[in-house]
C-alpha cells in the first residue's frame, strides 16, 4: 500500500526502551487513517477496565496516507487514549505542521506506554531512532516556556508536543498543546501524559518522502477540494482566522 511506512514505534517509558513495530498492508486498508490506525493499536493493547492514569493505559499518535502530500488539512494528527475525564476509549485530533513532520520521519505511529521514573521528553529525530530524554528542567514550565526551551535544545527547526502545570497535576480537562499554539483538546489528555510523567514529544530532521500511487490523480482531487474550500465562508475565511472558535456559531445553531 503506498502512502504508508508501515512502521510503528513502540516507546515504554517504564522499561525505557523502543521498540518497531511492521504492519502488514492489510492493517493498513481495514483501519484506513490516522483514526482508525489508531483506535486499531489501542484496542489491541488495552482491556476496558484499565484505570487511565496507569502505566498500563497507551496513547497511540497516528497519521494516516495523505499525510504529507499536497492533500489540503493533511498534516493533521490523531490521539487515541483512555480518557480520565470519561473513563472511555477517547480520541482527539490536531493540526498544524507536527504530523506532517512525524511522517517525514518514515513512520505512520507512535504508541506509548508505561511510566516514567522521572520527568522526561521524547525526541523523534530523523537522523538517528527516537530517545527518551531528561525533562527535569522543563517540569513546571507553562506551554510557551516548554515550547521555546524544547527550541534552544533541540534547534529552532523542531516541532513539539507539550504540557503545562495542568497536564503535569492530571487536571481532568488539561490538553497537549502542539507548538504551543495548537491542541490535543478534551478528555483530559494532557492529564495523561502528565501521569507518565511525559512533558513532551520533540520531532525533526525528517526527511523522508510520501509515495502515493499516483500523483497526478491525486493532484487533481486535491484541486477539487481546494477549491470548495475557498468557496464557503467558514473555511476560506473563518477558520484561519479565528481557528476552532470560528464555526461555534454553526455548531452552537445545530
Amino acid at each position: 500500500m503506498k502512502g504508508v511506512f508501515k512502521k510503528i514505534y513502540s516507546i515504554n517509558l517504564t522499561k525505557r526502551e523502543v521498540k518497531t513495530i511492521n504492519l502488514d498492508d492489510e492493517i493498513y486498508e481495514k483501519f484506513l487513517g490516522g483514526r482508525g490506525l489508531g483506535v486499531k493499536l489501542f484496542t489491541d493493547r488495552v482491556k476496558p477496565d484499565t484505570d487511565p492514569f496507569s502505566p498500563d493505559n497507551v496513547l497511540v499518535l497516528t497519521i494516516g496516507p495523505v499525510t504529507g502530500t499536497s492533500v489540503s488539512t493533511s498534516g493533521r494528527m490523531s490521539l487515541v487514549t483512555k480518557s480520565p475525564l470519561t473513563g472511555t476509549i477517547f480520541y482527539s485530533n490536531t493540526g498544524g505542521v507536527f504530523g506532517f513532520n512525524m511522517k517525514k520521519c518514515g513512520i505512520d505511529g507512535i504508541i506509548i506506554e508505561g511510566k516514567s521514573d522521572k520527568p522526561s521528553y521524547l525526541l523523534l529525530d530523523g537522523d538517528k531512532k527516537i530517545e527518551i530524554k531528561d525533562a527535569t528542567e522543563l517540569w513546571g514550565l507553562d506551554t510557551e516556556e516548554t515550547h521555546n526551551k524544547l527550541l534552544e535544545i533541540e534547534g529552532n527547526r523542531a516541532k513539539t508536543l507539550e504540557i503545562g502545570p495542568a497536564g503535569e497535576n492530571q487536571v481532568l480537562i488539561s490538553a497537549i498543546m502542539n507548538d504551543a499554539a495548537r491542541a490535543f483538546g478534551r478528555g483530559g489528555v494532557g492529564a495523561v501524559f502528565g501521569a507518565k510523567n511525559l512533558k513532551a514529544f520533540v520531532v525533526k530532521n525528517g526527511k523522508q518522502k510520501t509515495v502515493v500511487h499516483n500523483p497526478e490523480l491525486l493532484k487533481s482531487y486535491a484541486k477539487q477540494a481546494l477549491d470548495k474550500i475557498k468557496a464557503l465562508p467558514v473555511t476560506r475565511a473563518a477558520l484561519p482566522l479565528f481557528g476552532t472558535a470560528g464555526v461555534l456559531h454553526v455548531t452552537n445553531s445545530l
